[in-house]
């Protein structure tokens, strides 16, 4: 009976790791190249905006996309070498977890947000809203990584057994990473309803960089959001399933998704938000502060 995650091979007491198709088809070096340049000029944006802005979280946004162009580096060494377990753990891994960084950037954007632009509006307080986040990303990385590793050394040795276990972990890795970026897109919506709800126009509360920074976040994980629905269905069918080795469901729904990310996190940096935020109180509140200062002097 035939493996349900490495359906093309047949139980063979001579399995040998290094003339089996790990990828299932070949991949394209084309596709390969336009997304490891399209990464590159994405992290080398977000390092100068870094640079620029001195927003020191800004840097996790080039470590994805670094994550990013090696995997793709392991989709390009697949067009030559399909039959290599390395180039394919390497692409398997890596563009898996590049989302967990930019995750953390839009965490880091809002969390600084919240504070300037009205602690009222968030359901959670900036401090508890980071150590329920990182927690969660740093249990979601950790299952991947466990995951990911087992199902490596299980390919490597043919176990089915090992390699189903190493994948029903690394289904757990995304499913958590999924539920908390829908938790997260949530608050960031909520958050957004509320200022509007209460101040009428966020443009005349906050002005364009307000606007800017929540649109932002709200597109960025809106599109890891649809990355991980993906890639939850195609590790469900299992690592040589429909998804996995038709190449363009890859480039529509990871890499473009990604890719679109990545600009979304330049649209909402602190280089054009948070930095230039300047928040005009209602017209009630400019009364009250006024007369306190009155009192005062």
């Amino acid at each position: 009976m035939s493996s349900p995650l490495f359906s093309k091979r047949q139980n063979d007491p001579n399995w040998d790791a290094d003339s089996y198709d790990f990828f299932g088809f070949q991949p394209s070096a084309a596709a390969a190249i336009v997304w490891i340049v399209c990464f590159a000029l994405a992290g080398l944006l977000h390092c100068g905006l870094t640079f620029k802005s001195k927003f020191h979280w800004g840097w996790l946004v080039p470590v994805g996309c670094v994550c990013e162009i090696v995997g793709h580096v392991g989709r390009l060494i697949g067009h030559y070498n399909p039959y290599g377990l390395s180039a394919y753990l390497l692409q398997q891994v890596l563009t898996v977890i590049a989302p967990v960084f930019f995750s953390a950037m839009s965490y880091a954007i809002f969390c600084k947000l919240v504070p300037k632009a009205g602690r009222e509006h968030s359901r959670l307080r900036p401090r508890t809203l980071v150590i329920y986040l990182v927690t969660v990303d740093i249990i979601s990385l950790v299952l991947q990584g466990v995951g990911g590793g087992k199902s490596g050394a299980a390919g490597d040795s043919g176990n089915d057994q090992e390699l189903e276990t190493g994948r029903n972990i690394y289904l757990a890795g995304i499913s958590f990473q999924l539920a908390n970026t829908i938790v997260f897109t949530y608050l960031v919506f909520e958050y957004f309803y509320r200022i509007s709800k209460s101040v009428g126009s966020i443009r005349s509360y906050g002005g364009s960089p307000l606007l800017l920074t929540l649109v932002g976040l709200m597109l960025t994980n809106v599109l890891i959001v649809l990355r991980n629905c993906f890639r939850e269905a195609e590790l469900s069918e299992g690592f040589q399933g429909h998804l996995a080795t038709t190449e363009i469901f890859f480039s529509l729904l990871d890499a473009l998704p990604m890719f679109a990310c990545t600009l979304a996190l330049a649209l909402c940096h602190p280089c054009f938000g948070l930095n230039r935020l300047n928040i005009a109180l209602p017209i009630e509140d400019e009364k009250r502060l006024t007369a306190t200062r009155s009192e005062s002097a």
